[in-house]
């Protein structure tokens, strides 16, 4: 219990007169209390620090540097400077220690002793204290963004206008009179690759809906796309008799179908996309207007 500590002493003396007298409150300051082999214990470790984290606190304190040195003990208390510490571990060969299965919320105490390998201890160290406290519990993460599939050919379901176009035809002796008639032509993009192309699949059952206008003239049709071998994937407005002399313009303004949907970007302007023009007389029949 002395180690480490001074202490003092009482002498008595032997007068020459044989008469006793005691002298009190002498200092001696060289004793040395040394254990019963001989050999002073270790020195009290150096540097304890603790760092708590969730459940537990970790210890961590400089090297003795005694030859004989054969460990460290751990103290624990949940109290401070009491000394009503327990030992938590014995024996630790290196300079740390990590206290675990704590109670969160709780303070704990710690000192630490050295024992040389005579089972000499030292005296305590300084103490150092930790609170456990449990790890916030992070954001979950966002689900990755899913990988996109390569769309196989024709499924991104991209319906288009191909072509419009205009006919014309005669009737009466010298060709008195003028019909004319309006053709839509619907394709989608059936091999996926983001082109209008002659080699993509003509398409039946998809409800058109066009815009004529000319002189005298302002007409609204609607109809489905043909599933004739002949002429699939065809809308006509059909024959338009006795038409006047001048700028007839066609403009398709709707397609739906069920299972394709409309995309303007990929109408070719090479046949003037959803809308076109004809001008009477006909160039092909070259009437006599």
């Amino acid at each position: 219990p002395y180690v480490g500590k001074k202490l003092y002493l009482r002498f008595w003396f032997d007068s020459r007169d044989h008469r006793y007298n005691s002298f009190e409150g002498w200092y001696v300051d060289d004793v040395q209390v040394v254990t019963s082999d001989g050999l002073a214990p270790p020195a009290p470790p150096d540097g304890l620090s603790a760092t708590a984290g969730d459940g537990q606190v970790v210890l961590d304190w400089a090297d003795n540097t005694e030859p004989d040195l054969a460990g460290y003990n751990v103290h624990r208390s949940t109290t401070s400077n009491l000394g009503s510490y327990s030992q938590v571990a014995s024996q630790v060969v290196a300079s740390e220690y990590t206290d675990t299965g704590l109670t969160n919320g709780t303070t704990y105490y710690y000192t630490v002793t050295a024992v040389d390998g005579a089972g000499n201890q030292s005296a305590d160290s300084e103490e150092a204290s930790g609170t456990p406290e449990a790890e916030p519990t992070p954001a979950p993460e966002p689900p990755p963004e899913p990988t996109p599939t390569p769309a196989p050919p024709g499924s991104a379901n991209a319906l288009y206008v191909w072509d419009i176009y205009f006919e014309s035809r005669t009737k009466g002796k010298g060709g008195q009179t003028h019909d004319e008639r309006v053709t839509v032509v619907v394709r989608w993009d059936s091999d996926g690759d983001g082109l209008a192309e002659a080699s993509d699949e003509l398409v039946a059952g998809a409800t058109v809906r066009l815009i004529l206008t000319g002189p005298g003239l302002n007409a609204d049709f609607s109809g489905d796309t043909s599933n004739g071998k002949k002429n699939q994937g065809v809308f006509s407005t059909g024959w338009l008799p006795d038409l006047a002399v001048g700028v007839y313009a066609a403009e398709v303004t709707g397609l739906t179908h069920a299972d394709y949907t409309w995309d303007r970007a990929l109408e070719p302007t090479s046949n003037v996309a959803d809308a076109d023009e004809d001008t009477l007389p006909d160039r092909q029949h070259n009437l006599p207007y």
